[in-house]
């Protein structure tokens, strides 16, 4: 068995490391003593089917001077995950004169994955371009490692919990709880008694545990597909995640149905319990 979960947290332990390792600067740009240098907005993620308006700035790069909009013409190329183009096209002048921008439908960002860029600018003397890759994820959100690791700990931390809530649950003496729960009532210790009624019939019906562990598990794994961008497992993680929260309706009435039950048969053991000490006292008056 040790050998086991050694093995296990082995297997989490490189999973992490590998996802750890840092990915190449998403952005390059020309850099030399002459040329044109473009200035853009950076963006390492755009949420899917955004839609903006994309500006740039030019400048020299000898000696940093501003262009004016009107002294270079600059051109756009878009790409999707599977490489083919999504946009191209010719930046408009703005009317601030410097800017020059192009107007991004969402059609453009509706493929989650790494996408790419080029922009190149030039005029009769000068030119410069700028290259680089970017990722559409459903909402924007940059991958973050931490959150990563917090959810892969989460899922290890689940199944570990489950595995021993279905261990303990078999070792459990029913017959003693039950029995302690009487003392408790006897005594009027309604705090401890109520904790410990709903503690007896949850893992009485440990199924219940597994139940919540499981629909937290589908939880995580969806946001890692989402994560990761694996298309072809959303709309399937999307299904068995909302066929799953439907059937807590099922589940809920299974456990309150039990619990009823459990209700009704302590009332029955609690009258045989309060007839038994009336008897007791009935006799002690007797005798005296």
């Amino acid at each position: 068995m040790k050998k086991q979960f050694l093995f296990f947290f082995m297997f989490a332990f490189l999973f992490l490391s590998i996802a750890s390792v840092s990915a190449q600067p998403p952005f390059e740009t020309n850099i030399g003593p002459e040329g044109l240098q473009i200035f853009y907005p950076q963006f390492e993620t755009v949420p899917q089917n955004m839609e903006f308006n994309f500006h740039i700035h030019a400048s020299n790069i000898s000696n940093g001077f501003p262009l004016y909009n009107t002294d270079y013409e600059c051109n756009i190329h878009l790409y999707n995950s599977t490489g083919d183009h999504t946009f191209q096209g010719e930046l408009e002048n703005n009317g601030n004169e410097w800017d020059k921008q192009v107007y991004l439908t969402s059609g453009n960002f509706s493929d989650l994955g790494t996408h790419a860029f080029y922009i190149w600018c030039n005029n009769t003397y000068l030119g410069g371009e700028v290259r680089g890759t970017f990722e559409v994820t459903p909402t924007g959100e940059p991958k973050d490692n931490i959150q990563l690791y917090s959810r892969i700990f989460l899922i290890l931390l689940s199944i570990l919990l489950v595995i021993l809530i279905q261990i303990n649950s078999k070792k459990i003496n029913y017959d003693n709880w039950y029995s302690k729960l009487a003392k408790r009532y006897e005594k009027k210790n309604w705090v401890k008694f109520g904790l410990s009624a709903l503690g007896y019939n949850l893992m009485k019906n440990s199924w219940i545990f597994s139940y919540l562990v499981g629909l937290l598990g589908l939880l995580i794994l969806t946001e890692l597909t989402f994560f990761f961008n694996i298309t072809s497992a959303l709309g399937i993680m999307k299904i068995v995640l909302g066929l799953y929260s439907w059937s807590a309706i099922v589940v809920s009435l299974i456990f309150f149905s039990q619990v009823q039950e459990w209700i009704v048969g302590w009332l029955d053991d609690l009258q045989n319990l309060n007839w038994g000490i009336d008897k007791q006292w009935q006799k002690k008056m007797h005798y005296q």
